[in-house]
């Protein structure tokens, strides 16, 4: 059997009374009857034509003496779409009208129609033996529409950036801050890098570190977690370092933190559930109407003790 008519079945049915096989049997019986709500729709039925010994097992037998037809026998074939073979084929048609020709005979419950139902189609002899046998071919397949959607979102973003020391041009930099300073110091502190700007070589204020900054950090490949590294600017420029000392430096070290989250939701149709498409009729030959039946006409109905299709009870 198909795995989306299976799982159409346990979520919108879900009776447990019903073996595997013939769970599309039941759905199908679904469908007759919202098609026909006047009708009589049993499931599993065995019959025997008046004249013969053989008793055969019909999917679904159907008497509605006020519908459009009167007496019909259903066979229902749940086809796995991804098999060799998906098809009804021809022998298959055969064997089923080999039972439709029997109980044609009943001369006092005659039967007005035998309908083939699958999940994928037909082979060409199965459709010449319709034609030959007086067959009905419908196909009654999932509507495969999107009841949910899954998201999974990675989420990153980038910590404050930390400059962790200034790269000078050369020796000669270095050893004159130092006697600027008066002697090594080590720094750590914030400053607003929207308004704390660099120098030119004449002392005038150019960029804020902002500008200067903000470009070099976006463009960074990081890792998921710390990060570090070493970035020289195109020329010189300065920085002051404390009030009246200002440093030439070519670049700087820095250390950043790259953070990580997973973010999952899923999307469903909420109220509008039931009125999801869940299968498709369609008929081979414009004997039955093409209709959509949806998740809320499937859950109206349950199948009772005696196989017969009825309105679900409360």
């Amino acid at each position: 059997m198909s795995r989306a008519i299976r799982e159409i079945y346990e979520r919108l049915v879900a009776d447990g009374e019903v073996r595997e096989g013939s769970q599309y049997e039941v759905l199908a019986g679904f469908v007759w009857k919202i098609l026909d709500d006047s009708a009589v729709v049993v499931h599993d039925v065995d019959l025997r034509a008046p004249g013969h010994w053989t008793v055969n097992q019909i999917d679904l037998h159907i008497t509605a003496p006020n519908g459009m037809r009167g007496r019909v026998v259903i066979e229902c074939r749940d086809k796995d779409p991804q098999s060799a073979h998906p098809k009804v084929d021809q022998d298959e048609a055969r064997s089923f009208a080999t039972v439709a020709n029997q109980l044609r005979r009943d001369e006092d419950d005659p039967l007005t129609e035998a309908i083939m139902l699958t999940t994928v189609g037909y082979t060409s002899g199965a459709a010449n033996v319709a034609v030959d046998e007086d067959l009905a071919l419908a196909v009654l397949e999932p509507a495969h529409v999107i009841r949910e959607i899954h998201l999974e979102l990675n989420v990153q973003w980038m910590g404050t950036p930390r400059i962790t020391a200034w790269v000078w041009p050369d020796e000669e930099e270095r050893n004159r801050l130092v006697e600027a300073l008066g002697g090594p110091k080590d720094y750590s502190f914030h400053q607003d890098v929207r308004k704390t700007t660099f120098f030119n070589e004449s002392g005038s204020p150019t960029e804020t570190y902002q500008v200067i900054f903000e470009p070099i950090f976006r463009g960074l490949t990081l890792q998921v977690g710390p990060n570090s590294g070493r970035h020289e600017f195109e020329k010189v420029m300065w920085v002051e370092l404390e009030p009246g000392v200002r440093a030439a430096v070519r670049g700087f070290e820095y250390e950043v933190d790259l953070h990580e989250s997973v973010q999952r939701s899923i999307i469903t149709a909420g109220r509008q559930a039931d009125q999801i498409a869940e299968l498709v009729l369609r008929s081979l030959d414009d004997n039955l109407p093409k209709r959509v039946i949806t998740a809320g006409e499937l859950k109206g109905l349950e199948k009772g003790f005696n196989g017969e299709i009825r309105l679900r009870s409360a």
